[in-house]
Order: C-alpha cells, then structure tokens, then sequence
C-alpha cells in the first residue's frame, strides 16, 4: 500500500517521472519527435536510419543516450521488420538492447510516490499468466520471430520477461488533443495500484509522465490510480482487469456489484 506523504489537492502534481523506456507508434513517425513528443511539420530525420524524427539536435543527443544508440544501424536496414499490429516489436527490441548493453541499469532506483523506490528487476511480469494464455504467446512467437529476423539473437524466455513487464506497467504516451502515440516504462509511477475509486491519475507531458491529485488528499491516505477506464460498465470493467493484469478488484465501486 502506497501512502500520501503530505497533503495535496485537485491538479497537484504528486510526482514526475523520466521514461525507462519509451517508444514513438509507426503511424506517428515524422509527424511527433521521437525524443519529446512535440508535434512539428519540421521535425529532422536521423541521418543514419532514417526513421527517427527530431526537433533538433538536443532531442536527437537525448534520444542517442536514452536507447537510439544501440539500435540506430540495426534500424537502417530493419525498422520494417519491427512495425507490428500492436507497436511492441520495437519498443521491446530498444529495451532488450538497452539491457543487454548495460545489465546493471535493471537495478537503478527511481523515486517514486510515497517516499518509496523501485527499479526495473521489481517490476511484475505474470510470465507464468502470460504462458498459459494461447493469444499472447502468439504475440510473442511473431515479435521473437521479428527480432530474430534483424539478426539479434534475443532468448524467447527473457521475452515473455520483457513482454510481461511491459504489457502489466507500461503507460500510453498522448498527444495534447489525448491521442495515443506511444508507450513507455515509468517505473516511478509503476508503484500505484489499481482503484476504480481513485484518488490519482496520471497524464504524459512530452516524454515524462506526470501523476496528479484527482481529489483532496490527506497525508497517510493510500494513493491509487486506475488501469482500466473507470466508466466502462463493472462487469466488464472487472473482467478486463483480470484479462490484462491477472486480479480481481475490490474496490469499494466494484463491491456494490
């Protein structure tokens, strides 16, 4: 249980958080940097793969040192490998060689809500879930099957690790106009749990995520947030939340019932 360490109120931003890991969606490639998110019709492709677009050489600087690095040459001759129904393959191709190229950083501890910090290895991946669901490990043959064709050598086991860490803590990157353009790892806010009567949400601001107060809160109070959109209907509100992330939900809306 996460707790409130001092008073907030409606729109205070109880925490900010940098991406472990964050991906801009193919539909949305030249058209958003893929460094900080800003929509521009002027946005610089790399010069190398070709298929990142930046505001500027700052944004360029700071996506190379975030992940680009590792996969800019692999890209040039392979991004169309990497472009899935479902914009995983690469996003989860970045994380992998993130990893690979510097195994500690799985053990690097970001502040989160509460007082408390967590790291990469902490997250959840419900891999033994995962296994015994027939539609996600369809999922993960073809982005396993999409790596390996890159020439990367990537253990299907560490992928169903990486797929489930993902898919269970990741957060939606949007636009200003709440379209979705991508997704990322923020493992400081990771640590909320789920209420359908929550007292945070979060939103993304350029490539960070922000959470915010939804209500007065007082020190000591839990702080959770919601995964799955609290207006759709309990029913099926509830077998989502079991689909997805493998619980069934107590809150006091779903007890009503």
């Amino acid at each position: 249980m996460i707790k409130a360490e001092k008073n907030y109120k409606p729109y205070d931003v109880v925490l900010e958080c940098p991406p472990f890991v964050h991906n801009i969606n193919d539909k949305y490639k030249g058209q958003v940097c893929d460094n900080c998110l800003t929509k521009s019709d002027a946005l610089k492709r790399c010069s190398v793969c070709n298929h990142m677009f930046y505001c500027d050489r700052n944004c360029q600087r700071n996506d190379w040192r975030a992940g680009h690095r590792y996969e800019c040459q692999i890209l040039k001759s392979h991004y169309q490998k990497l472009v899935d129904e479902y914009d995983l393959a690469a996003l989860l191709f970045r994380l992998y060689l993130i990893i690979k190229a510097d195994p500690q950083i799985v053990y690097k501890k970001y502040d989160s809500v509460g007082g408390q910090q967590r790291c990469f290895a902490e997250l959840m991946s419900h891999r033994d879930y995962i296994l015994k669901d027939e539609f996600k490990v369809g999922v993960i043959k073809d982005i396993h099957k999409r790596i390996s064709s890159c020439g990367v050598e990537l253990p299907i086991d560490d992928l169903v690790d990486l797929f489930g860490k993902y898919t269970i803590n990741s957060f939606d990157l949007v636009f200003t106009d709440k379209f979705q353009c991508g997704g990322g790892i923020f493992i400081g806010a990771s640590v909320l749990d789920h209420s359908c009567a929550f007292n945070v949400y979060v939103q993304s601001v350029g490539n960070r995520l922000q959470v915010i107060a939804d209500q007065y809160i007082t020190a000591g109070d839990e702080l959770t947030t919601y995964y799955i959109n609290p207006k759709i209907p309990t029913v099926f509100r509830r077998k989502l939340l079991k689909q997805k992330y493998y619980f069934d939900c107590s809150c006091r809306l779903c007890k009503l019932l």
